[in-house]
C-alpha cells in the first residue's frame, strides 16, 4: 500500500536520515574490520631492580 497524503512531513526527510546513519555505522564497521594496523616497531628495555620481586 502506498503512503497517503496524510503521512506525516517529516516521515520521509527521517527515513533518509536513518538510512544514512545506518549505511555510515555498516561502512565504518567494514572499515575497520579490513584495516590493516600496524603494530609499534619501537624496541622497549626497562630495567626492573631486584627490589621489586620476592625472595
Amino acid at each position: 500500500m502506498r503512503m497517503s497524503q496524510r503521512s506525516s512531513p517529516f516521515l520521509r526527510p527521517a527515513w533518509v536520515l536513518v538510512m544514512l546513519i545506518f549505511a555510515g555505522l555498516a561502512f565504518g564497521f567494514v572499515y575497520l574490520l579490513t584495516w590493516d594496523i600496524t603494530p609499534p616497531s619501537v624496541t622497549v628495555e626497562h630495567t626492573l631492580p631486584d627490589d621489586r620481586f620476592p625472595k
